[in-house]
């Protein structure tokens, strides 16, 4: 994501005000109860004039509030509407995503200027209401991630995916002033992640996370997530698939980024990538099990992304890791690739069939270094690889025989007409 703003785009307090200007008239519905203090905050980002030559501390707490009122107005008007329910009559569901799209793009910017805001806390009968104690990021996060794996909301992943990585590498930049956070964005993450996990073959609706993550956090006053609305809902066992798989992408992604660095030196990495291994072939397991996929194609399209995103994993660990830990990664590869061939049958597509060439190739590599992972290639791939080339093999022969046939039967009509 390109973080380096365009000269020629209004400020963000600009496009704050376009946005909530053209929602305050047409969405009142589901801002009801809450449109008076909203309405105040409008005229607040509105009448604000940002000041580029910003020289005393006042005058900089003045623009780390008015960012803080930024992230808050566009997050409730044009994020919360698209959870509003199916039932809301008066929302036009393109026109929400839509609007939340523009939002993303528009929430990074304050970050960016002033990345505090994500640890500020709203004070006492402030108009900014993210929960007593709260810092923004505790109150931001859930109204993102309730978006991961919401049915209808994909083309809104992408830009969550960018937000987050630009938030983490933010962070990063500012040790000082986030001493400890960049751990506890991993550990939410994680524990989200984790949770969604255990949950894919139940039915009941799941509220995310789980109180246990307060200690993790080390939260001012150990808030009560429900009380203070920093959660969300997952509906069922299919939102938990969906919900898992891609926080479980987001942390691969985050963990190979370059600003990641000193988490990939760091002592805790190893098992780090040992549990993303794990959850993303438990994940794999409990989705089988419990029937979230609709058609074949989507067990394909699905196992596929998961191959990819461990290769990736294996790439990042490099010299990282111990050499057990790489062999672990190669054998949970070595299931996937074996699992993607099972699946593959004729009339299968398969979304990057060179880029699952070149993981065979890795693979193959690996297994001259490995004694045990080529037993685990002898026993699981190579069966099903087996398999596959003499269907190919068998659908060739029989297509050049078609081929013959029907070369045959026109000739004879030919001859017959002849005739």
């Amino acid at each position: 994501m390109d973080l380096d703003s365009n000269p020629f785009e209004p400020p963000p307090s600009t496009l704050a005000a376009q946005l909530v200007n053209n929602l305050s008239s047409t969405r009142n519905p589901s801002l009801q109860g809450s449109q008076n203090h909203l309405s105040t905050l409008f005229l607040e980002i509105k009448k604000y004039e940002s000041r580029s030559d910003r020289s005393t501390d006042a005058e900089d707490a003045e623009f780390i509030g008015h960012n803080h009122r930024v992230v808050y107005v566009v997050t409730k008007v044009c994020l919360d509407p698209v959870c509003g329910g199916d039932d809301d009559v008066f929302s036009n569901k393109g026109k929400v995503l839509e609007d939340a799209e523009k939002a993303l793009d528009v929430i990074i910017t304050p970050i960016k200027e002033t990345p505090t805001i994500l640890v500020k806390v709203s004070e006492a009968n402030s108009l900014v209401r993210t929960g007593r104690g709260v810092p923004l990021w505790v109150w931001l996060w859930p109204r993102f991630l309730r978006l991961y794996g919401k049915k209808g909301c994909e083309t809104l992943w992408e830009k969550i995916d960018e937000f987050f990585q630009a938030t983490f590498e933010l962070v990063k930049g500012r040790q000082t002033e986030f001493w400890g956070v960049e751990v506890q964005l991993i550990s939410y993450l994680r524990h989200c992640a984790d949770a969604a996990l255990h949950r894919v073959a139940g039915t009941s609706i799941t509220t995310l996370p789980l109180p246990t993550i307060e200690d993790e956090i080390s939260l001012p006053g150990n808030p009560d997530f429900i009380k203070e609305r920093c959660t969300y809902a997952l509906k069922d066992g299919s939102d938990a698939f969906r919900h898992a798989d891609r926080l479980l992408t987001l942390l691969i992604g985050l963990s190979c980024a370059p600003s990641m660095g000193p988490l990939q030196e760091s002592d805790s990495f190893g098992a780090y990538s040992v549990w993303i291994l794990d959850s993303f072939l438990e994940l794999r397991t409990v989705a089988a099990r419990s029937s979230v996929y609709t058609t074949q194609q989507e067990e394909v399209d699905s196992c596929s992304r998961t191959l990819k995103n461990v290769h990736k994993l294996i790439i990042s660990m490099d010299h990282h890791v111990t050499d057990a830990t790489k062999r672990k990664g190669y054998r949970a590869l070595a299931y996937l690739c074996a699992e993607l061939v099972g699946y593959l049958t004729l009339s299968s597509d398969m979304s990057d069939p060179v880029q699952f060439c070149s993981i065979l190739l890795d693979l193959a590599s690996a297994c001259q270094s490995s004694v045990s992972l080529s037993q685990t290639v002898a026993a699981h791939l190579q069966p099903n690889l087996t398999k596959l080339l003499e269907s190919e093999a068998i659908l060739e022969r029989n297509t050049t025989a078609s081929h013959h046939l029907d070369l045959q039967v026109s000739s004879s009509k030919v001859d017959c007409k002849d005739c």
